[in-house]
């Protein structure tokens, strides 16, 4: 499900935070930054190791003169490589929409599961990338507000931020703001296991593999027993999915093992 920090020029940002949520989102990490809305934004991602991360945000930080957003993913579609971390360059070609570095008009990002675009699990191309060249692209010369406004229309349970050239960097969604620092959900604070599960508010993901249709119908049963609403399931190849609002504090559902993503 990933998370997006976003910060501003002198806002501080904790090693031991980032570290936090690098862990609990490990498939691939990525930053854009912007000193002012007449500059383009510029981009670096395609870490999976900390240590470089953190020392190529630090070089950016330090200098106290970018408004920064970064991105630590959990991978749900698409394959785990740098081409398929955040952010995306925002163009009409999917080829060109997934550099590593560089100097863009407009650069995009985003937490949760896109469900407006059909991209199977095991596709090259994750459904970030997909949403980003065949709608993004579509709506980047939109005033923010209009954007703004499509966006959470069409994909409300996502969040995302998007730096463009000419314009300050827009949130679109749900953020918390703590000291001066936006938050997409709270993978930031505590390194998730099975053991510290607790019933907060949000939306989970819980990824089972190989359910059959009377499987499926008793994890449902076994969700509403421990008072996990399901909003929504839904098949990707030989996944299913489940997003609820609340984490179940088992290790199986109807005897079946999950994965959970935030």
């Amino acid at each position: 499900m990933c998370i997006i920090i976003y910060k501003t020029k002198y806002a501080k940002l904790k090693k031991e935070t980032l570290k936090t949520a690098f862990e609990n989102n490990p498939d691939g990490a990525g930053f854009m930054y912007q000193s002012d809305a007449l500059e383009a934004p510029k981009m670096k991602k395609g870490f999976f190791d900390f240590n470089e991360f953190y020392d190529a945000y630090k070089l950016i930080a330090d200098q106290q003169r970018y408004n920064i957003a970064i991105h630590f993913r959990i991978a749900t579609h698409g394959a785990v490589n740098s081409l398929n971390c955040h952010p995306f360059i925002v163009t009409n070609k999917v080829e060109d929409t997934i550099s590593e570095s560089g100097v863009y008009d407009s650069l995009f990002m985003q937490n949760g599961v896109i469900k407006s675009i059909s991209v199977n699990r095991k596709d090259k191309y994750s459904d970030t990338c997909n949403f980003t060249y065949k709608i993004m692209s579509n709506l980047k010369t939109l005033a923010s507000t209009k954007i703004k406004d499509v966006v959470e229309a069409i994909e409300p349970a996502s969040k995302f931020c998007l730096m463009q050239k000419g314009r300050t960097p827009l949130l679109i969604g749900n953020f918390t703001k703590e000291n001066g620092i936006c938050f997409s959900n709270e993978s930031y604070k505590t390194v998730k296991t099975l053991s510290n599960y607790s019933y907060v508010e949000d939306s989970y993901l819980l990824e089972f593999k190989g359910l059959t249709t009377d499987e499926i119908k008793e994890v449902q049963e076994e969700l509403n027993k421990h008072m996990c609403i399901c909003k929504d399931f839904y098949d990707v190849s030989d996944f299913t999915f489940f997003e609820v609002t609340y984490l179940p504090l088992t290790r199986t559902l109807a005897g079946k093992t999950f994965k959970c993503y935030r």
